[in-house]
């Protein structure tokens, strides 16, 4: 009664369709229960009309049983009536076309209608510049979209599978009779089957089509699982149906993609452990899903299942957890395929279900770590000790692999101390692209005669490794010991790469004094030996045939420099000419503006107290140079690198300039050492002092250092005049405070001038001091007090003295005070002192300052300040008046002046009257 068409259609579409009967009764009711089924199949038909199916030579009475048809034929009064017979002879070919067209046609609107451009760019497999959707695919006259599909759809596989035959698939008969379009689809989806290994490529005979389409059967139904209605001979059927295989396209286009794996699953461990996964399957349906389990691939040993699990049950609206064990052997990755494939029991279909099981080794056991450093394209080698560990005989194949560890701007520091366990991580790995990689070679390379080791049990032998270094990082390898059979070991070496050997930069005997600039050039070559000398090392231990690649040979390269002394100063970048390419050039430069070397700009200096720059000095770095014919086509200043260096400490300076190119292959180290002096320390001191008097001025001396600092001392001065007075050498203690005084004792007035220099031999510091002294006048040599009456003479000596011991000295007096005297000359012998006595006689008492002033010959003097105090005057006359009381009296005081010239006196009273 149609129940196979309506689950089938529920299974397609999800609905019922309407007009389902529930089921039928007794014999009376045989008459209502076929017009139920002829309502059903009638509304049926309008149903799949209505979604598109072309129906029109189906009718409800053709697909009933041929009892129902005949009891139809005679309720149909105007139907034709048939005799028995007849009815026996002409109903199964109406059934039977009625009841595969309508078949044919669900499976058309509701099965092949799937096929659609939508999920076609999804499907799982389709490379996604393949996955278009072209004019071709809609102009057809032929097929429908969807068949257009299926087609590129095998195309796409085809030419997936061989690519060195492309062929388009235009139809579903001759182009898939030979078997090989459908087996490049199988193994684009499943891989590599064995029953499709062996396949006819060109097909002549019916036995050749014949034998390529039992094998695909073969791979279909034995190693997939997949059912199917063909045989071998609709395959190859010599006009096969192409409605029959488009099916089939159909149901490898709704399965195969379930054999991409939906999931990687990783094992990862160490080597030797084993390591358990869980897949976890879940069944949303209402039905019990039943599926075989199986292993597949190459190294599927690896992997393992419980036996008894080759089928699974999974309940309705249930989950199984499915458990995958994996012991490792190798540290290389191991991979197999489990494969779901549906158990069929009922009606029940459930896609299969592929995962990757792939396995990852993160660490080996190191057995031993080794260190060792070498300078950048400098080899060096180590002998590791190799012992096999394990109870049988081996034949270890040897590998080395590289790993980078960090990279370093400058000298890369050691590290410190042993990973844990010796743990090889993949995954820190840098990844570098091929070109780098041949650039920059492997620094590790084993120098053994064939690339496999036997050892007994127990047996030890030693093999060599040299560490050959091209980039400034540090380096780890593994040396791996493998036997596929026995097991793996590791050793770890650890390599540190320094900075390259210096290359002599700058030599200058000449000192350098501190708080100066001088500028030098540094010729640089176009080649780096230390380079070229290492990578001639690795060509050599390359097999015959293997070319180690070079970088390109440009006409000029840049560099980045790095100065570790900041007293030196240099451009940030330049750029190195090939003098044998750049001379080929019209002119002898580059043609370019950025060949142009950059030691041209402007060089910037911190120290703003810096002098302007000295005398410039080229210096030869000892490397040899091109040609002079060739190097004259150059720019002026190329291939020179401008270093102004401007040294603030004394001592012995040492510079290393790096030069590294843009891409790092090229890395130099220029040393410089040179020597710096201090500057003489100018400096000018003035004295300023009275004739025959002293000024002392101390110079400091902060010794801060752990040493005695030894001063010496030189003076230059006129030996006659000798206004200064110096001390001799002398030590300033160590973590202490010391001075040095300069007397200054001018003997007249005059100006003098002397030098002094201070050196400290210890810091070979100089201190040069311009003295310049002015002599003033001579200050009073004493301050003498005379206490005298008014009109009374008051004598008083002066000692004098003459210290020339040969020549007597004669003074010439004078004196600002009146009513004094003395002798006018005074003679003092040679070597003596003698007494100047000179009188004073004031008239008027008060207190007078006046001085007394010696001259020699020369005009030179010593002179005293005399403060004269006198009293009031004694009585010239007593005069005795006497009167009576209340009567007035006089008297007259006789006045002489003895001048030329009239005197005013001024009168004062003193006393009661």
């Amino acid at each position: 009664n149609g129940a196979q068409l309506y689950e089938t259609l529920f299974v397609l579409s999800g609905k019922t369709p309407p007009g389902k009967i529930k089921g039928s009764g007794g014999d009376e009711k045989k008459k209502d229960l076929l017009l139920q089924l002829l309502t059903q199949y009638d509304e049926l038909l309008n149903f799949l009309k209505g979604h598109g199916c072309l129906l029109n030579t189906v009718k409800p009475e053709f697909l009933l049983s041929i009892t129902d048809y005949a009891r139809y034929l005679k309720m149909d009064p105007y139907s034709l009536q048939l005799k028995p017979k007849q009815i026996e002879r002409r109903h199964p070919y109406y059934s039977l076309d009625c009841w595969i067209t309508l078949f044919y046609q669900v499976l058309k609107v509701f099965y092949l209608s799937r096929v659609n451009p939508k999920s076609f760019k999804t499907l799982p497999g389709m490379p996604e510049k393949k996955a278009t959707i072209d004019e071709t695919i809609h102009g057809s006259n032929i097929y429908s979209v969807s068949e257009a599909l299926l087609l590129k759809w095998l195309t796409v596989h085809w030419e997936q599978m061989n690519s060195l035959t492309p062929r388009r698939i235009s139809n579903f008969d001759e182009d898939l009779r030979d078997g090989l379009v459908l087996a490049s689809v199988i193994q684009s989806h499943f891989g590599q089957c064995k029953s499709l290994q062996n396949l006819r490529q060109q097909c002549s005979l019916d036995e050749h089509y014949t034998s390529n389409a039992h094998k695909l059967i073969n791979a279909i139904e034995g190693e997939i699982g997949m059912q199917t209605h063909l045989t071998p001979q609709d395959i190859a059927s010599s006009s096969p149906s192409a409605r029959e295989l488009s099916l089939f396209v159909l149901q490898l286009y709704q399965t195969l993609p379930h054999f991409i794996p939906k999931a990687v699953i990783e094992f990862s461990g160490t080597l030797g452990d084993t390591v358990s996964r869980k897949i976890e399957l879940s069944n949303p349906t209402n039905k019990v899903i039943n599926y075989w389990v199986k292993l597949e691939g190459k190294e599927a040993s690896d992997f393992k299942i419980d036996t008894e699990q080759d089928t699974i049950r999974i309940e309705p609206k249930g989950t199984y957890e499915f458990d995958v064990r994996f012991t490792s052997r190798v540290s290389r990755p191991v991979k197999a395929r489990i494969v779901f494939t549906n158990k069929k029991e009922g009606n029940v279909q459930a896609a299969a279900m592929v995962f990757e099981l792939k396995s990852k080794i993160l660490a080996r056991k190191t057995l031993e770590v080794h260190n060792m450093a070498s300078r950048l394209y400098e080899a060096k080698s180590i002998d590791i000790e190799i012992e096999n560990p394990f109870p049988h005989d081996v034949e270890f194949a040897v590998s080395v692999e590289h790993e980078k560890v960090a990279r370093q701007a400058g000298a890369v520091s050691k590290p410190k101390g042993k990973q844990m366990g010796g743990a090889k991580k993949p995954k820190e790995k840098k990844s570098t692209s091929v070109e780098e990689e041949d650039i920059f070679p492997s620094p590790f390379s084993l120098r053994m005669d064939r690339d496999r080791i036997k050892l007994k049990r127990g047996e030890k032998r030693p093999i060599t490794l040299q560490f050959l270094p091209f980039e400034l990082e540090v380096h780890r390898c593994y040396v791996v010991l493998a036997d596929e059979r026995v097991g793996e070991i590791q050793h770890e070496i650890i390599g540190t790469t320094e900075l390259p050997t210096p290359i002599p930069g700058l030599s200058n005997r000449d000192p350098v004094f501190a708080g100066t600039s001088q500028v030098f050039e540094i010729a640089l070559n176009h080649k780096n030996t230390q380079l070229d000398k290492a990578r001639q090392l690795v060509a050599d231990r390359l097999r015959k045939g293997d070319k180690l690649k070079r970088p390109s040979d440009a006409e000029s390269t840049n560099y980045e420099i790095e100065v570790t002394n900041p007293s030196y100063n240099c451009p940030m970048q330049v750029t190195i000419l090939d003098p044998f390419k750049a001379s080929r050039k019209p002119g002898g430069g580059t043609g370019t503006k950025e060949a142009t070397p950059s030691m041209n700009r402007s060089i910037n200096i911190s120290n703003d107290n810096l002098q302007p720059l000295g005398s410039e000095r080229r210096l030869d770095t000892g490397i040899s140079q091109a040609p002079s014919t060739i190097m004259a086509m150059l720019p002026e200043n190329a291939n020179k690198l401008q270093v102004n260096f401007a040294p603030k400490r004394i001592g012995n300076s040492q510079c290393y300039i790096i030069l590294r190119s843009d891409n790092r292959a090229d890395i130099r180290v220029y040393e410089i050492n040179l020597s710096v002096i201090a500057q003489p320390v100018k400096a000018a001191l003035e004295f300023s002092c009275p004739a025959r008097q002293t000024i002392t001025q101390e110079i400091p001396f902060d010794n801060k250092s752990d040493r005695d600092w030894l001063i010496k001392v030189q003076a230059n001065q006129d030996k006659e005049l000798n206004a200064f007075a110096f001390g001799k050498d002398f030590v300033a203690k160590r973590k202490s405070f010391a001075s040095y005084p300069i007397v200054f004792r001018p003997k007249w007035t005059q100006k003098v001038t002397a030098k002094l220099s201070l050196q400290n031999t210890v810091t070979s510091e100089v201190y040069e001091f311009d003295l310049v002294g002015q002599g003033e006048e001579p200050l009073a040599t004493d301050h003498i007090v005379l206490e005298c009456s008014a009109k009374v003479p008051k004598k008083h000596k002066i000692k004098l003295s003459n210290p020339n011991d040969k020549v007597p000295l004669t003074y010439t007096v004078e004196s600002d005070l009146n009513n004094i005297a003395g002798d006018e000359t005074f003679i003092i012998p040679p070597k003596s002192e003698k007494w100047y006595e000179f009188e004073i006689t004031p008239l008027l008492s008060g207190s007078y300052v006046g001085s007394i002033t010696f001259y020699d010959e020369e005009g030179q003097f010593v002179w005293y300040t005399v403060e004269v105090v006198t009293g009031k005057p004694n009585h010239v006359d007593s005069l005795e008046l006497s009167t009576f009381v209340r009567k007035a009296c006089s008297v007259e005081i006789s006045l002489r002046n003895p001048l030329e010239e009239p005197l005013e006196f001024d009168v004062n009273y003193f006393g009661g009257g």
